[in-house]
């Protein structure tokens, strides 16, 4: 079974990324490649690459990431033939193995985007591994399953938790589904 992308990952991210190399200008609506979801994130955030980073993973971290001021979103495979139980025993999993989480700090429950996205949300305060009162960065997960069945985590981590509350606002008001492109018909002669 796939393992979650370690949180550490996300922090890292902010300073080992470079520009994702397809965006030449701020687009307007980002999309996961492979993941069937986008989000409309604003201005300040930066996509970037992420395939030298994600190379040691398990799991499938999906182009791009996105980052601005003290904030970080990846978006990972969870699992494509796998059930919703599974999906959350591994998110369960990784929030008992990070050595940083604050144990009572963990918040979960459902959440419903604007566009009708459904899914569940899990948010948990990470500390200083040497500081245990220092609160380093909080982490959220969304966890949801494309049109395809294809489980997605999409991962923030943010500095503060303003900051982690202004991004949860923008992902329920902006996560959509993206559509497959089909194949256009041939015209007949």
């Amino acid at each position: 079974m796939k393992k979650l992308f370690l949180p550490a990952l996300l922090a890292l991210a902010l300073t080992a990324c470079k520009p994702h190399p397809s965006m030449t200008e701020e687009s307007s609506v980002i999309v996961f490649a492979g993941s069937g979801f986008s989000l409309e994130p604003g201005p300040g955030w930066i996509p970037v690459g992420m395939k030298k980073l994600s190379q040691p993973l398990k799991q499938s971290i999906l182009e791009p990431a996105l980052t601005a001021r003290g904030a970080t979103i990846q978006v990972a495979v969870l699992g494509d033939r796998t059930t919703e139980a599974a999906v959350l025993a591994q998110v369960n999993a990784a929030f008992e193995a990070d050595g940083q989480a604050v144990r009572d700090s963990l918040t979960q429950g459902d959440f419903q985007a604007d566009s009708g996205v459904r899914g569940k949300f899990f948010r948990y305060s990470r500390h200083s591994e040497h500081v245990p009162d220092r609160i380093i960065n909080h982490l959220t997960q969304y966890i949801v399953q494309s049109a395809g069945g294809r489980w997605i985590s999409i991962g923030a981590m943010t500095d503060t938790l303003e900051h982690a509350n202004e991004v949860d606002a923008m992902i329920r008001r902006t996560l959509r589904d993206v559509l497959p492109n089909s194949p256009t018909p041939k015209p007949t002669s």
